[in-house]
């Protein structure tokens, strides 16, 4: 029997609030928390939870021919730790069959390889450090964000 091996990405965007010409100096916060609380809630219920559900099925029936790679931001990983942490219980569960594979990212998933090798270092640290903090395997293997790849990176 071949072995199938499936990527998933789980990342979450912090949305901005509107701000104003008139809310310069005297309104700091500039994150929508209710839009990112309805966000991740919604797409929690009718995606994650859905697919790692089905996943987890995959698994049982086919053991260790069924691999599954997920790649997840920092930022990801935050809005689920606020909002949706069945999400993350799920990924803990799936964990815990063998079949799970966490790739390192970029935490913020932002560009940062494109401009500076240091902070894309450092970001991609902070984020298997996340990793590790949930799943308690670093990981092994590096995705850059939207799969951006060039051979000054992947060397």
């Amino acid at each position: 029997m071949k072995t199938i091996c499936l990527y998933f990405e789980i990342h979450q965007i912090i949305h901005l609030k509107r701000y104003r010409f008139f809310d310069i100096g005297t309104d700091h916060y500039y994150y929508d928390d209710y839009e990112n609380e309805r966000s991740i809630t919604d797409i929690a219920n009718r995606s994650y939870m859905p697919a790692l559900n089905a996943i987890g099925d995959m698994i049982r029936d086919n053991g260790e021919y069924f691999k599954v790679a997920f790649s997840l931001s920092g930022t990801g990983i935050e809005q689920l730790e606020m909002h949706a942490p069945q999400v993350l219980e799920k990924l803990q569960e799936l964990n815990q069959t063998g079949c799970v594979e966490f790739l390192a990212e970029p935490y913020s998933h932002g560009l940062s390889s494109l401009a500076n090798e240091e902070t894309f270092a450092l970001d991609v640290k902070k984020q298997c450090a996340k990793i590790e903090e949930y799943f308690g395997k670093k990981p092994t293997v590096a995705r850059n964000s939207s799969l951006i790849y060039s051979d000054d990176i992947g060397g």
